[in-house]
């Protein structure tokens, strides 16, 4: 039967390589599909494996998608609950759909920035995912101070963030500035600020950037230096008001060109006026191109 009730215009020549079939799906084919899942998140037990093994399980339009280069993007819950129950059932199944679309579905529990870099095998997704948005803002505001803003979740889209991710960042770049923001943000938030000061720190060395870590994180001596940073931020953290992130970055970035440069910190070092009637300029970092 053909329904006359058709709204909008019909588009399927714009989509040739998408094709949409209703099919029967026992467990075995179930098993099938799910060895495709490589690009999911994990799973619990759910209700509709009851609902099939009652056969009460109906189609009600939703779909099992496979992308254009045939990986399951959507649908393991069901295909889960019909090996969990071992009788079949009945649905639409997509194929051929743009793997980058996989962010837009689930949108009863959408998957965030977090989510996706997880299923693109990105370690340590959940530092990372803020401090992809703070490398952006940077990106587009074209300087280091205007860069540790706060961004905003509506500033870019998932599909933007992650070509910005692909066109700028092998995987094992971002994982090593994840895996150094991991050791110093946990009582020294926020992630995004660390990351993309520890990305400017890379540019002296790997060595010296993991030594200054270390003393930040208390995994290692402090230098008078930095414990004249960690007496800051201290005092900050206790604050029932606390220092902006640009003015806690600047502490930072000011005890890293001293300890660079083995000159001594003190207080008057790190007294800094950002805007105001005598504003003070923002300070670079210091690399050691040596």
């Amino acid at each position: 039967m053909i329904h006359e009730y058709i709204y909008g215009t019909n588009v399927y020549h714009e989509y040739p390589g998408i094709t949409v079939t209703l099919e029967r799906i026992t467990p075995e084919i179930a098993h099938e599909m799910l060895g495709l899942n490589t690009h999911n998140r994990t799973t619990h037990r759910n209700a509709y494996a009851k609902d099939m093994a009652d056969n009460k399980w109906q189609v009600n339009g939703s779909t099992i998608v496979f992308s254009s280069d045939g990986l399951l993007l959507d649908g393991q819950t069901r295909l889960l609950a019909c090996i969990e129950s071992g009788k079949p059932f009945d649905t639409f199944v997509v194929r051929g759909v743009d793997p980058m679309a996989q962010f837009t579905m689930d949108t009863g529990n959408p998957r965030s920035l977090a989510d996706m870099l997880k299923l693109e095998d990105y370690p340590n997704a959940e530092t990372l995912a803020p401090i992809v948005r703070q490398f952006a803002f940077y990106d587009l505001k074209g300087s280091l101070e205007k860069g540790l803003g706060k961004v905003s979740k509506r500033t870019f889209s998932m599909r933007q963030l992650l070509t910005y991710v692909h066109e700028n960042y092998e995987a094992q770049d971002m994982a090593k500035i994840a895996t150094l923001t991991n050791r110093v943000k946990k009582q020294r938030r926020p992630s995004g600020m660390w990351g993309l000061l520890i990305r400017e720190f890379l540019k002296s060395s790997e060595d010296d950037t993991e030594d200054f870590l270390h003393q930040i994180a208390g995994t290692k001596g402090s230098s008078d230096a930095v414990a004249m940073l960690l007496e800051k931020l201290r005092k900050n953290e206790e604050s029932a008001t606390g220092a902006s992130t640009h003015l806690v970055a600047a502490w930072i970035i000011k005890t890293w060109n001293a300890w660079m440069q083995s000159e001594p910190v003190t207080s008057a070092t790190l007294r800094l006026r950002l805007g105001g009637a005598h504003p003070e300029a923002f300070p670079s970092v210091y690399v050691d191109n040596e």
